[in-house]
């Protein structure tokens, strides 16, 4: 009775011959080659199940082994230029307050203010490219503005898409005043 059972949830019940007593292992013979599909197709679907879980964590491990090393020493180079900067900028300051002059050094101390600004822009514009609009560290980006620009402006026509140049204008505007105080 349960081997009838199995048989009619596999569909193989239609191909017993109907009204003629079978022997037991007629039947395996029968049957033998739908279960042995059916244990093959169960078997596909878990390989299936088990690599696409575990693509996303083997393709970020990949990723963090080929990116680290270059990531690490891009970091540790911009770390150690920006406190040679920042050393740079603290001694002329007090070059410049030591011979009497001290708006020559509040100039020194704006232009590294200035240059601090461009870097923090460059970051968030970077950083906002590649985390989600609800993650925390958003609110530590430059609270930047939307200036859209159509690119087919230009020939006088449009595209359905623009660019924000607020990051560009700001970047622009900062250095010209970067260059004004230095």
């Amino acid at each position: 009775k349960q081997l009838r059972w199995l048989l009619r949830d596999l569909g193989a019940l239609d191909e017993l011959p109907k009204g003629i007593p079978l022997e037991k292992a007629e039947v395996v013979a029968l049957v033998a080659p739908i279960f042995r599909e059916e244990e093959r197709r169960k078997t596909s679907e878990r390989r299936s199940y088990w690599f696409w879980t575990a693509l996303p964590y083997v393709g970020g491990l990949l990723a963090l082994v080929i990116f680290s090393e270059p990531l690490l020493a891009a970091s540790e180079s911009f770390r150690q230029s920006f406190w040679a900067t920042c050393e740079e900028r603290r001694v002329l300051a007090a070059y410049a307050y030591d011979a009497g002059s001290v708006v020559a050094a509040f100039l020194v101390l704006v232009t590294g203010a200035l240059d601090f600004a461009t870097q923090w822009i460059r970051l968030s514009v970077i950083l906002g490219w590649i985390t989600p609009r609800t993650a925390a560290i958003r609110k530590l980006f430059f609270p930047l503005p939307s200036l859209p620009v159509d690119p087919a402006m230009a020939i006088g026509a449009t595209s359905g898409y623009a660019i924000n140049v607020a990051p560009m204008v700001l970047t622009y505007l900062l250095g010209w005043a970067r260059d004004r105080c230095g």
